[in-house]
């Protein structure tokens, strides 16, 4: 339902958190973490910049990526983070120290998407390359590949048994 001025309000009457900032750059990749951290990816500089969610002052950034992030997603104790640069890296979510990089896509990395997975292998990616990858969290190894798309995907939602894929 609307509130007074025509902002979204909860259910239960709690407004929810309206934050802006000024991030000097243009965002391609957002992600929620528990806690209520807010990750933001986005220049051509490939960093990835670590907000508090009472006030949107950056705590952190990491960097590593040489081009822009595309692509977030969270799965166990970890942040994957993918782009332009056709790589994949993982983060841990304790520290944001630098776990690993994945690769294998020959083109952008545009999507990530992860599924509760007992064999720690519940990441998926894909991008203009046409491909996705199936991979384990724990280790980076590539376990699948999924052919057969003819056109980029460009975004995937993951559940404990399906994969969905947009062109």
């Amino acid at each position: 339902r609307q509130g007074r001025r025509g902002r979204r309000v909860h259910e239960d009457g709690e407004r929810p958190v309206d934050m802006c900032c000024d991030l000097g750059y243009r965002a391609f990749s957002l992600l929620a973490l528990p806690g209520g951290r807010t990750l933001v990816g986005g220049d051509s500089s490939g960093s990835i910049s670590i907000h508090h969610p009472a006030d949107g002052h950056v705590e952190g950034v990491v960097t590593g990526h040489t081009g822009a992030v595309l692509a977030m997603a969270v799965a166990s104790d970890s942040v994957f983070t993918a782009g332009v640069d056709k790589s994949i890296r993982q983060w841990s979510l304790i520290d944001f120290g630098f776990v690993r990089e994945m690769l294998g896509h020959t083109g952008m990395v545009l999507a990530l998407a992860s599924a509760p997975s007992t064999r720690q292998c519940g990441l998926f990616s894909a991008g203009d390359d046409d491909e996705i990858y199936q991979w384990r969290w724990d280790s980076g190894e590539l376990v699948w590949s999924f052919r057969g798309h003819e056109s980029p995907i460009n975004c995937l939602a993951a559940t404990n048994a399906l994969l969905f894929a947009g062109c």
